[in-house]
């Protein structure tokens, strides 16, 4: 007779407070300090004849405007920072945050809120505010609209001391 292990045992929402005290932990649940990648930050520069200017912080970055998202077409290309781009990841593209920055990215239409790394250059159209990966739009339920309005807030950590 094989044995389970106690934890399928527990009820629901002691499961659920397991999750979240392994959360806490762990440090999943707040953002940590990243330095600013060698790749990705080269400011200014020019795209379909626009110049951009990287900022250099973070620090109190608000915006709004649109998102939309990229899948299968980009993944395993490179992006900004160097990296494979992976469409399952929670990631985005953004023209002038620094690589990487955390950011908050709430859907206005529905209330949906995501954390994405900024890793990539994009959102080359006027009316884009951000790119998200294709994991982040679902979650945001943007797939089958293809775009949304959206608040971006940047989850800024300063370097230690």
């Amino acid at each position: 007779m094989l044995k389970t292990h106690s934890v399928y045992r527990l009820p629901l929402f002691l499961k659920g407070l397991l999750v979240l005290l392994i959360m806490c932990v762990t440090g999943c649940a707040s953002p940590k300090y990243q330095p600013r990648s060698e790749l990705g930050n080269g400011s200014p520069y020019v795209i379909m004849g626009e110049t951009y200017e990287v900022l250099y912080t973070s620090e109190g970055f608000r915006q709004t405007g649109r998102a939309s998202w990229s899948g299968e077409r980009f993944h395993g290309d490179m992006t900004s920072s160097g990296e494979s781009y992976d469409m399952y990841a929670m990631t985005a593209a953004h023209p002038t945050l620094p690589i990487p920055t955390k950011v908050r990215v709430t859907n206005t239409e529905n209330g949906r809120v995501v954390v994405v790394t900024i890793n990539d250059r994009g959102a080359w159209h006027s009316d884009e505010a951000i790119v998200l990966s294709y994991a982040a739009a679902k979650q945001l339920d943007l797939l089958t609209s293809e775009t949304a309005k959206v608040k971006i807030e940047s989850l800024y950590v300063p370097a230690p001391e």
